[in-house]
């Protein structure tokens, strides 16, 4: 497997599927990526806080969006990480088809389950999903399936 390390604001072009590195507010070096093709677009920003406008200006309208929602009730790291509320507030800001909550920590102020958060996201009509290991999102179609085959601790965009 051949790595290839991308700054933000560059892309990396391979057939049809262009990946581009976005800035995010995390630890020096993190980005997230925005992966487009001809059927549409899905940015992964895993681990960031507050996004610079630049980064959500290139995420207006995106189809999927997998996003950190480090936190449920306070957030005790602004800088760097998102809470629930924060995560829903920008991915309306953005007009994201689909929201996919990733990097869910285990320290809450508030205990919470995700029984708990799949109720309280039920409100949202199928646009707030959970993300999960072994998610598979297709470029040439919004909606993620399971699969067996990937391995554990995974998210793959196919």
């Amino acid at each position: 497997i051949d790595a290839i390390f991308l700054e933000p604001a560059q892309i990396y072009q391979r057939s049809d599927v262009a990946v581009a590195a976005l800035e995010v507010s995390h630890s020096p070096g993190c980005v997230g990526y925005l992966i487009s093709s001809q059927h549409g677009r899905t940015a992964y920003l895993p681990d960031t806080g507050p996004l610079p406008q630049s980064t959500k200006s290139q995420l207006w309208r995106v189809d999927n969006l997998l996003l950190d929602c480090t936190f449920w009730g306070d957030n005790w790291y602004p800088d760097d990480h998102l809470a629930f509320e924060q995560t829903i507030q920008l991915a309306q800001e953005v007009e994201a088809d689909t929201l996919y909550l990733t990097h869910l920590s285990m320290h809450h102020t508030q205990p919470v389950t995700s029984r708990q958060i799949e109720e309280c996201i039920a409100r949202y009509g199928g646009r707030v999903r959970l993300a999960y290991d072994g998610l598979r999102i297709s470029l040439a179609s919004k909606h993620a399936r399971p699969s067996a085959t990937q391995p554990a601790s995974c998210i793959t965009v196919s």
